[in-house]
C-alpha cells in the first residue's frame, strides 16, 4: 500500500539555519525527508539484461547476465566485478547468503582467501592438524609447563645436554652428547662371535700385524719342499693335551725325510730321500765329504740300476752355425744335469734361433730380453722331468739361465758369440775343442816398453775359465833376446827368465813364431812378461779348449 504524505505549509529546508525556528518548522522537514525516502524505497524499476559483458567494468559494478550469450561463469543471474577483477554471483547454492558459497561441512575451520574457502588452524580451540603442514616463519612455542604439551627446540636441547646417560653390562660408559664406551675384559665370549664355516680357524696368516680373519688349512700357501726344520702344531695327549710343535724331521722319523716329486728338492737336510716320481728313482741326497748331490739309490732300485747318473758325463751335443746368421744347431746327444740328477737325452738333431725360447726345433732359445750384439752366450741342454721333455736354451749367464716353466735340470754345452749384427761367429766344434773360423786379433805389435807383467784379454768365453788356444809371434827390436812368458791369471807371477820362458829365442834382432794353450780366468785374461823391454807381441786367438762342466 502507497505511503500517504499529508501536505502542510512549504518550509525553507535549504539549510539548517533556516530550521528550528519554531516547531512547525521542524515538523514539516522531518515529514519531507521521510517522503524522499519512502518514494526512494517503492521505486520498482528493472535492471536491464545484458548479452555481453561490460566494456568497462569497476569494482562493485552490478549486472544482470542472460547466462547464454554471455555466462560469467555460473549461468543467468546478478554478477558483481570485485577487487580480483572476477564477476562473482550474486546468490548462494548453499543458503551462505550473499552470494558467497557455505563452506565445507566437514568439521575443519575455513576461512576465505583468493575468492575461494581455506582451511585454517584454530589453535585457540585447540584443533587436530592432519595430513603434511608447514609452517613459515618462526612460530612461537611456549615452555612446556605440564605433560602432554609441546616443547620448542631449545628447550629440548637444554634438557638433552643436562641429562648424562650411564651404560652398563660387558659395554660399560657414560656422558651427555658423546658416550666413550669400554669393552670389559673376559666378557666376549665365543657365543658373542659371528658363526664361522665349517672347518675353518681364526687367526692372522699374514706377516705383519692385522686383523684376525677366518681360513682354511687348505687355503694356506703350500709349501712343496717341506723342510725337515719346519714345525708342525701337534697335541700331546701325554700332557694332558697340551698344544705343542714339532720337527718335520722328527715327525718323518730318525730325521730322514722323503720326498715325492718330480724335481729335485732343495735346501735340505743330508741323507733325505727322494723319489723322482717322472722316472721311478729313488735318490739320497749325499755329501762325500766335499760336496753334496742327489745320488741314485741301487741296486734294488730297479730304475736306478738301468739308468745310472754319471757325474759330469756329456757325449755328442755338438754346436754349429754358418756365421752370420741368426740360427744354430746341436746334434744329438746325452749329459747328466748340472745337479747329477738325472740325464738328459737330445736324441734328434735341433735348429733353435736368436728369438724368445719357445719349445721344439725351429724356435727361439733365448732365455730371457732380447738379442744383443757383441756378446757372449752359453747354451743350455734343459729339461722338462714331469714329461721328460729336453730342449735346447741360451743365456748370457753361465750357471744360471732363466729356465721356462717346469724345466728344472740344466747343464752347459758350450758357448757362442755375436757380432756387430747380432748374428753368431762362426766356429766348429771337435768335442771340447772350439776353433774360430777366422782367428781374431788379440795384439798387434803390442810394445808395453817394460818387463814387468801385462794383461791381454783373449776372444774366448766370457764368465768361465777356458785354456785359450793363441798363434802369435815376439820381435825384439834392439840387440837383446825376444823371449816371453805367458801365464794364466790365478798362478803366481814370476818374472820371466831363460828357463820359464815359453815363446821367443835368445837371437837379439829376430822374430819367432808360436803356438800356445794357456788357461784364461773368468775375464778371458791372461799375464805376459817380456824379458827386454825392447819386445814386441803379435797374438791371435784362433780357439778354446771348454770342459763344459765335466769337471765339476
Amino acid at each position: 500500500m502507497p505511503y500517504k504524505v499529508k501536505k502542510i505549509t512549504q518550509v525553507d529546508t535549504s539549510s539548517l539555519a533556516s530550521l528550528g525556528q519554531s516547531v512547525t518548522d521542524l515538523s514539516k522537514y522531518t515529514e519531507d525527508e521521510f517522503g524522499s525516502l519512502a518514494r526512494s524505497l517503492q521505486v520498482t524499476e528493472a535492471r536491464p539484461v545484458l548479452y555481453v559483458a561490460p566494456p568497462k567494468p569497476r569494482q562493485g559494478t552490478q549486472v544482470y547476465a542472460d547466462g547464454s550469450h554471455w555466462n560469467p561463469g555460473s549461468g543467468e543471474g546478478f554478477y558483481f566485478y570485485n577487487s580480483l577483477a572476477a564477476w562473482v554471483p550474486m546468490w548462494g547454492t548453499g543458503g551462505g547468503g550473499g552470494g558467497i558459497t557455505d563452506a565445507p561441512s566437514d568439521s575443519t575451520t575455513y576461512g576465505r582467501k583468493n575468492a575461494t574457502w581455506a582451511r585454517v588452524l584454530n589453535l585457540a580451540d585447540g584443533g587436530t592438524v592432519t595430513g603434511n603442514t608447514t609452517f613459515t616463519g618462526v612460530v612461537a612455542v611456549p615452555t612446556p609447563t605440564v605433560g602432554g604439551q609441546a616443547a620448542n627446540k631449545t628447550y629440548v636441547d637444554s634438557l638433552l645436554g643436562s641429562v648424562t646417560i650411564t651404560l652398563t653390562g660387558n659395554v660399560t660408559g657414560s656422558g651427555t652428547t658423546s658416550i666413550a664406551t669400554t669393552i670389559a675384559a673376559g666378557v666376549v665370549t665365543n657365543a658373542m662371535h659371528a658363526n664361522m664355516a665349517a672347518y675353518t680357524l681364526k687367526g692372522n696368516t699374514t706377516g705383519g700385524a692385522a686383523a684376525p680373519t677366518d681360513f682354511t688349512i687348505g687355503g694356506l700357501t703350500q709349501k712343496a719342499v717341506p723342510l725337515g726344520t719346519d714345525l708342525i702344531l701337534l697335541q700331546d695327549q701325554a700332557a694332558s693335551g697340551v698344544l705343542k710343535y714339532a720337527l718335520l724331521s722328527a715327525i718323518a722319523g730318525g730325521g730322514t725325510t722323503v720326498y715325492v716329486q718330480d724335481t729335485p728338492p732343495v735346501a735340505v737336510p743330508v741323507s733325505s730321500l727322494w723319489w723322482q716320481s717322472s722316472t721311478g728313482i729313488l735318490y739320497i741326497y749325499y755329501n762325500d765329504g766335499s760336496s753334496t748331490q742327489w745320488v741314485a739309490i741301487g741296486p734294488n732300485n730297479t730304475a736306478a740300476s738301468s739308468a745310472p747318473v754319471l757325474r759330469g758325463h756329456i757325449a755328442g751335443l755338438v754346436l754349429s752355425t754358418a756365421g752370420g746368421s741368426s740360427n744354430f744347431a746341436v746334434s744329438p746327444g746325452t749329459a747328466t744335469d748340472s745337479l747329477v740328477i738325472d740325464s738328459m737325452t737330445l736324441a734328434a738333431s735341433i735348429t733353435k734361433t736368436t728369438g724368445a725360447w719357445a719349445v721344439g726345433s725351429g724356435n727361439g732359445a733365448l732365455d730371457t730380453g732380447s738379442i744383443a750384439a757383441t756378446t757372449w752366450y752359453h747354451v743350455f741342454l734343459i729339461k722338462r722331468p714331469d714329461l721328460g721333455v729336453v730342449d735346447v736354451l741360451f743365456s748370457t749367464s753361465p750357471t744360471a739361465p732363466t729356465l721356462p716353466t717346469n724345466y728344472t735340470l740344466f747343464r752347459r754345452i758350450g758357448s757362442m758369440a755375436t757380432d756387430a749384427s747380432s748374428h753368431w761367429y762362426k766356429f766348429s766344434q771337435l768335442g771340447d775343442e772350439f776353433i774360430w773360423d777366422t782367428a781374431f786379433t788379440s795384439a798387434s805389435n803390442l810394445t808395453p816398453g817394460n818387463t814387468t807383467a801385462n794383461t791381454l784379454t783373449l776372444s774366448v768365453p766370457l764368465g768361465i775359465q777356458v785354456v785359450g788356444l793363441v798363434s802369435g809371434q815376439v820381435v825384439s827390436t834392439a840387440a837383446a833376446e825376444a823371449r816371453t812368458y805367458f801365464s794364466p791369471m790365478d798362478k803366481s807371477d814370476e818374472a820371466c827368465a831363460g828357463g820359464n820362458a815359453n815363446a821367443g829365442s835368445n837371437i837379439a834382432n829376430a822374430g819367432f813364431a808360436f803356438q800356445l794353450a794357456i788357461r784364461t780366468d773368468t775375464s778371458r785374461n791372461i799375464r805376459f812378461r817380456f824379458l827386454s823391454s825392447t819386445t814386441s807381441l803379435y797374438l791371435n786367438t784362433i780357439g778354446w779348449l771348454d770342459t763344459r762342466g765335466r769337471l765339476a
